[in-house]
């Protein structure tokens, strides 16, 4: 069951990148050999399910196994107080009971426990490839974190680092008012490396083949929906107007003068964007939103715009302003969101059709 549906799913990602990422030799590019590693690095539930049966037997841990496949498959060579650091401070960060035995018959590991330990190990394991492969272990650009409610907003910037590692991710001085609303949360960044969505997709327990599918987005644009289990994933294209194209096509002191140009004035952004949150709920209260310029021309001879990242955030900050303002998306989980940048995408589209 789940082993050959993990089987499955690592040949899939493999053919894929075998047809689709060849250089003109004809032999697999590099960024061909990324993707089709990155199912070793798999994080998402049905992974995670499938592990934990093969490393827990009646909710017991098995840590010499795991320290086996840990130092087999990623290089992890951790010792056994090492592996119980890291689990009691995936317990600490969940607040239940710290163990001081990870070998104590008694102890049981429940699933949702292993999944953040597997996380936390995972995200050990790109971090020290990146570093192993003489780059920097995260990537500088700021990340953008905002929380809202029916009644309040708030965001703040922040490493990538502590992206990956601070637990729970959450905005500091919020505590009082989450005890008495469910918050939804968005995590905004741009110019993602392959390495990034590696190391985001583990974070966010994402699927493998969707984490493919955003590099080959950022890499040669895409426009696909998917989902896995629990989780919404899409990449689009997104049109947009230059702000002050717009204001001078309103201005009537400029009557008489020449009209600006349309299709200098147009840029264009790939944005890919996933819904997801606890597969055992029935919403998805988490949404992330990656805006990534292409690394390569388009070969379209129509495709006559610009690639940036202008795009892409006069349409997700036009949607930021909403949930300033009070507006609908406050009322509703990620779902919501997501349906709500849709919609403003579309609706970008309209002033560069009448200008």
């Amino acid at each position: 069951g789940g082993h050959g549906a993990f089987r499955h799913a690592k040949t899939e990602i493999r053919i894929a990148c075998r047809k689709h990422h060849r250089n003109p030799t004809g032999g697999e590019d590099s960024l061909g050999e990324e993707i089709a590693n990155l199912s070793n690095f798999d994080s998402s539930d049905q992974r995670i399910s499938t592990l934990y049966r093969l490393f827990t037997h009646r909710g017991k841990l098995h840590p010499e196994r795991l320290r086996t496949k840990l130092f087999e498959e990623y290089g992890l060579k951790l010792s056994v107080s090492q592996m119980e650091e890291a689990l009691n401070r995936v317990l600490r960060d969940r607040k239940v009971s710290v163990v001081n035995d990870m070998f104590a018959p008694e102890e049981d590991i429940p699933s949702h426990v292993f999944a953040s330990l597997w996380q936390r190990l995972m995200l050990g394991a790109v971090c020290r490839r990146a570093m192993k492969d003489g780059g920097p272990f995260v990537q500088e650009d700021p990340i953008e974190l905002v929380e809202y409610c029916e009644n309040h907003v708030d965001r703040v910037f922040m490493s990538e680092e502590q992206l990956l590692f601070r637990a729970p991710l959450r905005i500091p001085g919020l505590e009082r008012l989450r005890r008495r609303t469910n918050f939804a949360r968005w995590v905004r960044t741009t110019a993602a490396s392959a390495d990034r969505m590696l190391r985001i997709g583990v974070k966010f327990f994402l699927h493998p083949i969707a984490v493919s599918d955003a590099i080959t987005a950022a890499r040669v644009g895409m426009t696909k929906i998917d989902r896995y289990n629990h989780q919404y994933f899409m990449s689009l294209e997104v049109y947009a107007l230059s702000q002050d194209c717009l204001h001078s096509t309103d201005d009537d002191t400029n009557f008489g003068s020449e009209p600006p140009q349309v299709c200098s004035n147009v840029s264009k952004s790939d944005i890919f964007i996933v819904a997801t949150g606890n597969p055992n709920e029935q919403f998805r209260n988490w949404l992330l939103t990656v805006i990534s310029k292409r690394s390569e021309a388009s070969a379209d001879p129509l495709n006559f715009f610009p690639n940036d990242a202008k795009a892409g955030a006069q349409v997700l900050d036009s949607v930021y302003s909403d949930l300033e303002a009070g507006g609908r998306p406050r009322e509703y989980a990620a779902d919501f969101l997501l349906y709500t940048i849709i919609d403003r995408s579309v609706k970008e589209v309209t002033p560069i059709c009448l200008a």
